[in-house]
């Protein structure tokens, strides 16, 4: 069983940015999702366990280990996918997982059969051949995959994987996911919340650096039960339900605004009772989160 123990972090960028603000979390085998809006911190977070950066304060704790005083520890366990991944022109698939599997320290004799059983896995091995830099988003992203399993790693951090991809692809690549994390820890950082909700069964949200909540998605829904409201509203009149209940989505539909609010009594006014969605838990910790300054 691994375990990832993140103990009062902070990191504040030299523009005066405080990117993480005393954040704790502790993480176990399984898919864990990492929510929150872009420039919550999550990136930040992502770098600092894969010991691409320091934290001013704090710990990261990896099967005993002090990740922050020994980042070569984690990094010989770690796969890494983030957000945007560059790749050499003019080698293969096969030629750059190669080349990366030497990198890993993957021992000589392991490497053929370990690479082409990778990209049989994320089913690229008819393009085994074909240059990196001609795949699709999608393949790039399953490629990507590939090179996070080179080394059988402990640990898989993944970053907005997928961001840009058709949903045809996303749903290939979430599977992909979701067959990999059941042995070893993999963190899910992203703003989509239906991956999330998915994919993982422990999950945290964060914000201006810090923790909001952390837990089960199935049991953030259950505490909403009973407390979303919906109603269709014309769009003018947003700002007046705005300044009189505590909105959390509101979605146009056919010119109309679809609005949900957050409330533990029934609001009247024309409001019925929905079943809360994971949605609907991100948003109402969003906005009923104290604000750090």
């Amino acid at each position: 069983m691994n375990t990832l123990q993140i103990k009062n972090l902070s990191k504040t960028y030299a523009n005066g940015v405080k990117a993480l603000d005393n954040l704790s979390l502790e993480i176990g085998n399984g898919m864990f999702g990492l929510l929150g809006p872009n420039g919550a911190g999550k990136s930040t977070l992502m770098k600092t366990i894969a010991g691409l950066q320091s934290a001013d304060h704090g710990e990261i704790i990896f099967n005993g280990e002090n990740i922050l005083q020994n980042p070569l520890f984690i990094k010989k366990q770690l796969g890494y996918l983030p957000q945007d991944f560059g790749v050499y022109p003019k080698l293969s698939a096969f030629q750059l997982l190669e080349h990366l599997a030497v990198l890993k320290g993957v021992p000589k004799n392991e490497r053929k059969e370990q690479i082409l059983a990778l990209l049989q896995k994320v089913n690229l091995y008819e393009h085994r051949n074909s240059e990196v830099h001609s795949f699709s988003g999608g393949m790039r992203q399953r490629f990507g995959i590939a090179q996070v399993l080179l080394g059988n790693p402990q640990i898989i951090i993944v970053d907005e994987p997928t961001a840009g991809l058709d949903p045809e692809e996303r749903n290939r690549f979430n599977n992909l996911l979701s067959e990999i994390g059941e042995q070893l820890i993999v963190i899910l950082s992203t703003h989509l919340v239906e991956d999330v909700r998915s994919l993982c069964s422990q999950m945290a949200i964060i914000n201006k650096g810090c923790l909001i909540a952390s837990g089960a998605p199935a049991q953030f829904i259950e505490q909403l039960a009973g407390t979303i409201w919906s109603k269709t509203i014309d769009k003018k009149d947003w700002q007046r339900y705005a300044d009189n209940y505590r909105i959390i989505t509101s979605q146009l539909n056919a010119g109309r605004l679809n609005i949900h609010v957050h409330a533990t009594t029934q609001p009247g006014n024309g409001f019925t009772a929905v079943v809360p969605a994971l949605e609907d838990v991100y948003f109402t910790q969003l906005v009923n989160a104290p604000q750090h300054v």
